[in-house]
C-alpha cells in the first residue's frame, strides 16, 4: 500500500516545471494558467480536490520536512474533523 501521494502544483511560475526523477514516487504535478497574485489559498484547494485520501498535509515549496518527522506524522493517531497545527524549530 502506497503511504504517500505527493501533490505539487506550480502556481503559474514563468517556466513549467520540468523534473526529472529517477526513483519511484506517487507524484502527481498541477499547474494553475491564471496567474492571480498570492494565489497560495487557491493552489492547496486544487491540491485538496486531487487529494484521494482522508488525511492531508500541506506545506509550501520553502519548508523541509526531514524523513524521520514525515514517518512520525503517517503513524500519528489522528482524529476525524481535526486540524494538526506543527510547530517547527528550525537551527541553523
Amino acid at each position: 500500500m502506497k503511504k504517500l501521494h505527493f501533490i505539487l502544483i506550480d502556481d503559474c511560475s514563468d517556466s513549467k516545471a520540468d523534473l526529472k526523477i529517477n526513483f519511484p514516487i506517487n507524484l502527481t504535478l498541477l499547474r494553475i494558467t491564471d496567474n492571480i497574485p498570492w494565489n497560495q489559498p487557491g493552489a492547496k484547494n486544487l491540491g485538496f480536490k486531487f487529494a484521494k485520501t482522508d488525511w492531508i498535509f500541506t506545506s509550501d515549496i520553502d519548508h523541509v520536512l526531514q524523513p524521520e518527522m514525515c514517518g512520525k506524522l503517517i503513524e500519528l493517531k489522528k482524529e476525524k474533523k481535526t486540524v494538526y497545527n506543527l510547530l517547527i524549530y528550525f537551527s541553523f
